[in-house]
């Protein structure tokens, strides 16, 4: 029968690590020296804390070679991951493979079949956070039908309009529509476990808003009911174009109404007031920095979980317009184009 041999120093030591220390291992592995110097039988010892004979055994050894340094657990000890991050092949075969994202048994089954391993959800799961994944929905994406040639070409004069802007050469206006009504937004929000902030939809006519917005947080916004129509927007650019102060460029999209023939035959007008039209790409909406005021006025700073009514709802889309870069800003210093 083997016994722990130790100063009272030691002891000390022993004593304080079993009642304070963070990791629970260690103030096992503890406990057991302590037992063991208190006159305890190494198996009756290891049937307490369901562990093998041998494990205290080797506790023992480290403490006699080591001292206390001895009882932690060392660097590399204990099984090997059976999925390593700095294995390549399996990191390229899990990034590169997109139905893996979906079904994580998909995955298991193809990733057992090739390595010859026992590959189960838990693991892989534990795996792929090592990789910096995590679960969240998909993104839409209209990348794969832009077409790079023009998509660089656009990109480049939208990159010298800015740069026009601010040099104070021109004014930059990015322009857009968007529509509010009571049963389309959801926000997320911090809520308690178990309990929801309710929101009230219903089926409501929208209130449709055009508006121009420059990188300084200039909005210029005009409210209408029903389908835009190329007369309309016309309308809300020709009020704009009146009240002109520099030579300006308006970023717009490519909409149906944006080409109409009463549209192009309009645009010689505004370039004779000082106006200009600039298309963006049909498939880059990351050209059009007002679809961010567009999201943050639905997530963010509307607030649905008080509005109940369609009335509401326009009085607190007035509100936000009419505070808008004194109340409600967005920082576009780093907008990447």
């Amino acid at each position: 029968m083997r016994k722990l041999s130790s100063t009272q120093e030691e002891l000390e030591t022993l004593k304080e690590c079993i009642l304070n220390h963070t990791k629970y291992h260690v103030r096992k592995r503890r406990m057991t020296l302590f037992l063991l110097h208190e006159g305890g039988i190494i198996p009756d010892i290891a049937r307490k804390f369901n562990i093998k004979p041998r494990a205290i055994y080797s506790w023992l050894d480290n403490w006699k070679t080591s001292g206390i340094v001895g009882l932690f657990r060392q660097k590399g000890s204990g099984r090997k991951p059976l999925l390593s991050i700095e294995n390549e092949p399996i990191v390229e075969l899990i990034k590169k493979n997109k139905e893996f994202a979906r079904s994580l048994k998909t995955a298991c089954a193809e990733l057992s079949s090739e390595l010859g391993l026992n590959i189960t959800k838990p693991v892989l799961i534990k795996f792929i956070k090592k990789l910096r994944h995590s679960w969240k929905r998909f993104r839409k994406s209209l990348k794969s039908k832009q077409n790079p040639i023009v998509y660089e070409e656009q990109k480049a004069k939208l990159k010298q309009l800015i740069e026009l802007n601010k040099d104070k050469y021109i004014d930059l206006y990015f322009a857009d529509e968007s529509r509010f009504n009571m049963e389309r937004f959801i926000p997320y929000g911090w809520q308690p476990k178990g309990e929801y902030i309710e929101i009230t939809p219903s089926k409501t006519p929208s209130m449709n808003v055009f508006g121009l917005m420059s990188l300084d947080n200039r909005l210029e916004a005009y409210s209408y009911k029903g389908t835009a129509t190329s007369e309309l927007i016309i309308s809300f650019i020709d009020d704009f174009a009146s009240r002109l102060k520099q030579p300006t460029a308006i970023v717009l999209d490519n909409a149906s109404v944006h080409h109409s023939y009463a549209f192009e035959e309009k645009t010689a007008a505004w370039e004779k007031l000082g106006l200009r039209i600039f298309f963006s790409t049909t498939v880059q909406p990351s050209l059009e920095p007002i679809e961010i005021s567009w999201r943050k006025m639905k997530h963010e700073w509307l607030h649905f979980e008080y509005i109940n009514t369609q009335d509401k709802l326009e009085i607190q889309v007035k509100e936000i317009r009419c505070n808008f870069r004194k109340k409600y800003t967005i920082s576009f210093k780093e907008l990447e184009i």
